[in-house]
């Protein structure tokens, strides 16, 4: 009762302050005595808007995130173990691109469990020729070697590892590094959530124990800040990091409806894939996952990559933008992230243009020249947040595998 009583209160309290505000706003926008009264007056007018659309915005992504995910009616009884998932037909299917990792090949092939139907190692045109090394000294029967003629590249090698599989009917295609960083005994844990129906696409993150970065190097540990930052721009997957671990599952129907001929073949591949899967609305999920670095050598070169890297997050950012907010869908964003580009730029030249006249003729602007320079600029930054706390939001919260066709591609995004 007391609690009532003080919610009452605080209601009735918070309505009045409300009112208060709207007559003192009506009466500053009837009879304004200046121009800047009159533009305080609609900046008022429009905080008050932007304050209630947060509100409401706020509101319902609270009541979004606390309602329990509910899995499809067409989804079959739940599965905890890839165990479970072969009695139930389930199968699983194993990538491994092959580029200089002979010396740690074997190992990673002998720790696959049973549960996985298949193995395809791709020999990318790799100067070991690891292809014919494993079909003459590897007797396991799902072992199956597939060689390029030419380099592809890491994403290259891995997209003929998914047509293979799809090809061959798997549900579930796991892509693992032959440098023996990935431990194969986190493949259970890896494929969990989609056994579930809970995600349509897994990876690893080794950034969820603090303690395991200690051995992490230190160019890794900043350049993977980095690019996570520029990740969640492109990819609008806000929640995942450690976007350049190959450690990933994957479900055949996302799989099957994804253009792979787009997705990039190189270094790019794995952020290209969470840009590709970010279009299709697919539920991803990070899995934590211990960081293994031993004797093995890295082909990737962080200073040689940061500038395409940066082109290329930028060029998704702008293509997700388009189609998220203006093609498929419009929300109360797609007026906010325009109205505040050109509010901050009018704000930020007309300012300037300003400043530099006042500097040159030696005089003071005057309080209205600061205001219409100053009002549209705040305003700009603030739509701008709006958009970014609305983008933030507007997370997927259900796996999509269950309403998809293996058969066929969907219409390529652009």
């Amino acid at each position: 009762m007391w609690v009532g009583k003080n919610a009452e209160k605080h209601d009735v309290g918070g309505s009045a302050r409300k009112h208060k505000a709207l007559s003192l706003l009506g009466r500053r926008l009837h009879k304004p005595k200046s121009i800047l009264e009159l533009l305080s007056g609609l900046v008022c007018f429009i905080m008050i808007a932007m304050h209630f659309s947060n509100s409401a915005q706020t509101d319902e992504a609270q009541t979004k995130m606390a309602q329990p995910t509910v899995a499809h009616p067409a989804v079959a009884p739940a599965v905890t173990h890839p165990s479970q998932a072969a009695d139930r037909g389930v199968r699983i299917a194993v990538v491994i691109p092959c580029f200089r990792v002979k010396a740690h090949l074997g190992d990673v092939i002998a720790a696959i469990g049973e549960d996985v139907g298949a193995i395809y190692v791709i020999d990318d045109a790799c100067p070991e020729h690891s292809g014919a090394w494993v079909k003459a000294n590897l007797g396991d029967a799902r072992i199956r070697v597939i060689e390029h003629p030419t380099n592809q590249g890491v994403g290259g090698a891995v997209i003929s590892g998914y047509r293979a599989a799809l090809a061959d009917g798997f549900e579930i295609v796991v892509k693992i590094d032959g440098d023996g960083q990935m431990h194969p005994v986190d493949l259970p844990r890896l494929v969990r959530p989609i056994l579930l129906g809970q995600a349509d696409y897994c990876k690893g993150n080794r950034f969820f124990h603090p303690e395991d970065l200690a051995q992490m190097p230190l160019v890794r540990l900043l350049g993977n800040g980095g690019l996570s930052l520029l990740s969640k721009l492109s990819s609008g997957y806000w929640q995942i990091f450690d976007p350049t671990n190959g450690y990933t599952a994957i479900h055949g129907a996302v799989l099957a409806n994804l253009p792979l001929h787009k997705i990039s073949k190189r270094y790019f591949f794995e952020s290209d894939m969470l840009f590709r899967l970010g279009l299709m609305r697919a539920m991803v999920i990070d899995v934590p996952m211990k960081a293994r670095y031993g004797n093995e050598i890295s082909q990737l070169r962080a200073w040689k990559v940061a500038p395409e890297f940066a082109a290329k997050h930028l060029r998704n950012f702008i293509k997700r933008i388009v189609y998220q907010y203006y093609l498929r869908d419009m929300s109360i964003a797609s007026l906010e992230l325009p109205l505040g580009l050109l509010l901050s730029a009018f704000g930020l030249i007309f300012g300037s243009m300003q400043w530099m006249r006042s500097v040159t003729a030696e005089t003071t602007a005057s309080a209205g020249t600061v205001m219409l320079a100053a009002l549209p600029l705040m305003l700009g930054i603030q739509f701008l947040l709006n958009a970014l706390a609305f983008d933030m939001a507007a997370q997927p919260r259900e796996a999509l595998h269950p309403l998809l066709e293996r058969s066929g591609q969907t219409t390529s995004h652009e």
